[in-house]
């Protein structure tokens, strides 16, 4: 109940008050565009809080997948994969 008490509906004309049958224009694009990027960088707060605070994780998800693209890159650079002779 008490959450419900602190829900306060949009008021009449506010620009909140948007229809998703409503065609796109400047106002509303700006709006979900401004709606992303927040909902974005929440994400990636999130993200970076919980990697902080564990370093297995963020061993796994960034320093172990950007050894193996190295790996993947040098083994093709000097192994010849990925070379081909020009058509003529």
């Amino acid at each position: 109940e008490r959450a419900r008490s602190s829900f306060r509906p949009p008021t009449e004309g506010s620009s909140r008050d948007i229809s998703a049958a409503e065609p796109l224009n400047a106002n509303r694009i700006d709006m979900t565009s401004a709606s992303f990027g927040k909902h974005v960088h929440a994400l990636l707060t999130k993200r970076y809080h919980n990697a902080r605070r564990d370093r297995k994780a963020w061993c796994c998800q960034i320093i172990l997948p950007l050894i193996f693209l190295l790996a993947a890159l040098l083994t093709m650079r000097f192994a010849g994969i990925g070379t081909y002779q020009a058509a003529s």
